[in-house]
C-alpha cells in the first residue's frame, strides 16, 4: 500500500506486523505476547525488521511491452521465524 495501507489495516485487526517498530503494540496485543511460550514471545518481540515480504511481483513494462514477473523466496530469517511459529 501507498502510505502503510497494510500495515495500519492488519494493526487495527489487532494482527500487527512482526517487528514494525512504527505500529507499536496495543494492550490486547500485549497481552497475546504474555500468553505465548517464553520462547516464542523472545523471537517475536526481538525480531529485528519487518516481517513483511513480496514473494511476488507481476506487471507489464510500459516500455519493453513485455510482462515482467519476478520472485523472491523468503529470507532465513523469516524462514527460522516462520517455522518456529508453525
Amino acid at each position: 500500500g501507498r502510505t502503510h495501507q497494510i500495515r495500519v489495516h492488519l494493526l487495527s485487526l489487532g494482527l500487527p506486523i512482526i517487528g514494525d517498530k512504527d505500529y507499536n503494540f496495543k494492550k490486547e496485543q500485549k497481552f497475546r505476547l504474555k500468553n505465548m511460550d517464553a520462547n516464542l514471545r523472545n523471537l517475536v518481540s526481538l525480531f529485528p525488521r519487518q516481517a513483511l515480504h513480496s514473494y511476488k511481483i507481476e506487471f507489464d513494462h510500459p516500455i519493453l511491452k513485455k510482462h515482467i514477473k519476478i520472485t523472491c523466496d523468503l529470507p532465513n530469517d523469516m524462514k527460522d521465524l516462520y517455522t518456529n511459529l508453525k
